[in-house]
């Protein structure tokens, strides 16, 4: 369901800004929980894991690989359980921590995977407005009109 806002104007009930880990949990979990993907907006300029992929990937985690496993295979809108790819992650001890670096790669192909079953925006959300590409909530409705 990739799209832009070049191509319509669309009412979304909900939308999620920014493609990193919070942005990616919030979509998979919205997804988990029957929100029909067609009414999420994901905004983001790259979709490449925020900036944890694109700044922070150097740095050492606190957190226990195992942990990230889980994380990935938490939400089953990720459809990790189908992924046929060797990550690095999996071929360490789940009870150390690793670099941020190796779950990267893990993260983009969720992201690949989210951005088949919701509209996809590749802008920055502060681009939409100084376009006149008006993002804003209908209060009573609590629907998103993105033009």
């Amino acid at each position: 369901m990739k799209e832009s806002t070049q191509q319509h104007s669309a009412q979304f009930e909900w939308a999620v800004i920014g493609a990193g880990p919070a942005g990616i949990a919030t979509i998979g979990r919205l997804l988990d929980a029957g929100v029909n993907g067609k009414s999420i907006a994901w905004i983001d300029p790259h979709f490449t894991v925020g900036d944890f992929g694109r700044k922070w990937h150097s740095v050492s985690s606190n957190t226990r690989v195992g942990l990230f496993i889980k994380f990935l295979n938490e939400c089953k809108s990720f459809h990790y359980e189908q992924c046929t790819e060797k990550f690095e992650l999996h071929e360490m001890d789940q009870l150390k921590t690793c670099e941020l670096s190796c779950m990267v790669a893990p993260l983009k192909w969720v992201t690949d995977q989210l951005r088949e079953q919701v509209v996809c925006i590749q802008e920055h959300a502060s681009a939409l407005k100084s376009h006149k590409s008006l993002a804003h909530a209908h209060v009573g409705t609590l629907r998103w009109r993105v033009r």
